[in-house]
């Protein structure tokens, strides 16, 4: 096993542990010997990576967001031209054929990282977590305002239609990441699809 393959290994274990010991006794009360003793790890190797408890949770919440900031600003104008202008009846069976399956592909990170996102979102995580997803969302919203809000009547004020778009998604995300038996990424985009969330300027 090489070097940096086993450097891999060992900080997933770190991040193994953060997830379990923030589940079982929340992130203010936990520390770095606990981390330790969970992964397996001496408290010297756990140094060798992070300074301490809340330099691990930075990286891990940096992480998360870069990663989710690169998909969401490669997806969302691709996504919302694909609602406006498609006339393909948009379900499931083209999806992954269509400009949604970048969005998809958003769903599927968040997926794929389930586990930890759901610990740092609960009320024994970060609750600056929830600030900085919600701070992304926003900001990708404001940057798209004006394909996102074609209201040209303006009976709902830009202001609200802003917020209960960023509201309703947060919303179905925190519901969907807590299911037991959740959707797939591809069924929770048909969801948002078939609701017509993103293409928000229809509430007119």
């Amino acid at each position: 096993m090489n070097r940096q393959r086993k450097n891999e290994i060992t900080q997933q274990r770190i991040i193994s542990a953060l997830i379990v010991l923030i589940n079982e006794k929340g992130f203010t009360n936990l520390t770095v010997s606990d981390i330790a003793r969970v992964a397996e790890l001496s408290r010297g190797t756990f140094y060798v990576y992070y300074l301490d408890k809340y330099d691990l949770l930075e990286k891990v919440e940096q992480n998360l967001i870069s990663n989710l900031t690169r998909l969401m600003q490669t997806n969302i104008d691709c996504t919302i031209s694909w609602l406006d202008h498609s006339e393909t009846k948009k379900t499931t069976e083209n999806l992954t054929d269509s400009p949604y399956r970048s969005f998809i592909q958003s769903f599927d990170y968040l997926h794929q990282n389930r586990t930890i996102i759901k610990s740092l979102l609960s009320q024994n995580g970060d609750s600056q977590f929830l600030y900085q997803l919600k701070t992304l969302i926003d900001k990708q919203i404001k940057e798209h305002y004006q394909l996102i809000f074609k209201d040209e009547k303006n009976v709902i004020p830009i202001d609200y239609k802003h917020d209960l778009l960023i509201t309703s998604l947060m919303s179905i995300i925190g519901h969907w990441l807590q299911k037991e038996s959740p959707e797939s990424p591809t069924e929770i985009a048909e969801i948002l699809i078939n609701s017509r969330l993103l293409a928000s300027y229809q509430l007119k």
